[in-house]
């Protein structure tokens, strides 16, 4: 009776530990596959090769899902677009994408079946890349040449997944929280005397200070372009140069400079380039208080006789310049010693002249024989 009694307890354990190991097989080739999932997705969003793009298509249940359109040319987050307008819209606007995704949870894990169910993954994503459609202009050894515009932004999404076995597709994207719009920045400078926006030119590198809603950080912008991403009402955004050869800051930057940007979305950041300076100083007369004294000399360590105490009228001025000498001393410089070079070269000139203007007044002494003794001799 006893052995009876123990087998009926043994396999009803037996099959709840396979039944467990089973499920746990299960959710670990779940997970694995999500894996391989987002793995693929950030290889295949850098649209670098029509396979890729093709790729990219497999990941989702049909062409027709709809997703967020994280695209940043167009800074319309909070729509959706199907599969297919969004592989159109990539090949149109970009021939590659710098992309970094890192997972960050897998969450809300359903089983319709034993093997059959549905999932959201949350993932953090970074993108970059250059525009084919919007470019600038610059020279370089003489010659002009042509950049994209860089646009670089990043999201947290959600993915929805289905899953059964091996199949596992993406049923929907949503960008989690409040995404404010992308504005690029372009470095641009000028003359004191170049005004229209013709007359600028590109930087290609700068070191400046950017303060966001009153917290400061130090940026070096280099290849032209700096993204100002999650711009939302209130934020105000300052530039201020830190780099030798640019003057000059920006008033804030705001969501109306987005909304004035035009389809480009791209904000021209004036500075004037210096070329040297030049200063002028002057005293006027009295500021410092300057005096001058006449004193009899009879008997001068005792009893000094102060003739005249006047005020001067004096006044000095200058004028002074320097130019500075890099463009042509640093000409063949590449931008990494010419941005971390420590001194500059100048040549300059100046002028001072200086003005003293004051009344000396001499008394007058007369003397007569009614003043003469023995001691005194008159002539």
């Amino acid at each position: 009776m006893k052995k009876y009694i123990l087998i009926l307890l043994i396999i009803p354990i037996s099959v709840l530990s396979q039944d467990i190991l089973k499920k746990d097989s299960i959710y670990q080739n779940v997970i694995f596959n999500v894996i391989q999932l987002v793995n693929e997705y950030e290889t295949t969003s850098r649209f670098n090769s029509e396979s890729n793009r093709e790729r990219f298509r497999d990941l989702f249940e049909s062409s027709n899902t709809k997703i967020a359109n994280d695209i940043p040319i167009f800074s319309e987050y909070d729509k959706k677009i199907s599969i297919d307008e969004y592989i159109k819209l990539m090949r149109k606007y970009y021939k590659r994408m710098s992309v970094s995704v890192d997972m960050l949870d897998i969450k809300n894990i359903n089983f319709d079946e034993i093997d059959k169910g549905s999932l959201t993954v949350l993932i953090s994503k970074e993108v970059k890349g250059d525009n084919v459609q919007y470019e600038i202009e610059y020279m370089y050894d003489g010659d002009k040449e042509r950049q994209g515009v860089a646009y670089e932004d990043n999201f947290n999404l959600e993915l929805d997944v289905d899953f059964y076995k091996n199949y596992t597709k993406i049923t929907d994207i949503r960008i989690v929280g409040e995404k404010g719009d992308l504005l690029v920045v372009s470095p641009h400078w000028g003359r004191l005397w170049e005004r229209s926006e013709k007359q600028l030119k590109p930087i290609s590198e700068i070191k400046v200070n950017v303060t966001r809603d009153g917290v400061k950080k130090t940026e070096y912008i280099d290849d032209f372009f700096y993204s100002v991403n999650d711009l939302k009402k209130g934020t105000k955004v300052k530039f201020t140069s830190l780099d030798s050869r640019y003057v000059g800051s920006t008033k804030s930057i705001g969501l109306n400079d987005f909304k004035n940007s035009g389809e480009d979305h791209v904000y021209k950041l004036k500075f004037r380039k210096t070329i040297g300076d030049a200063g002028f100083f002057g005293l006027l007369p009295n500021v410092l208080n300057d005096r001058v004294k006449l004193v009899s000399s009879d008997n001068y360590f005792y009893s000094p006789e102060v003739l005249s105490d006047n005020y001067t009228m004096t006044n000095s001025y200058g004028v002074g310049f320097r130019y500075n000498l890099d463009d042509l001393f640093k000409k063949n410089w590449d931008s990494d010693k010419r941005s971390n070079s420590r001194f500059s070269l100048f040549t300059g000139g100046g002028y001072v002249k200086d003005h003293y203007n004051y009344d000396l007044y001499i008394p007058n002494f007369s003397d007569d024989f009614r003043n003469a003794n023995g001691e005194r001799q008159l002539f």
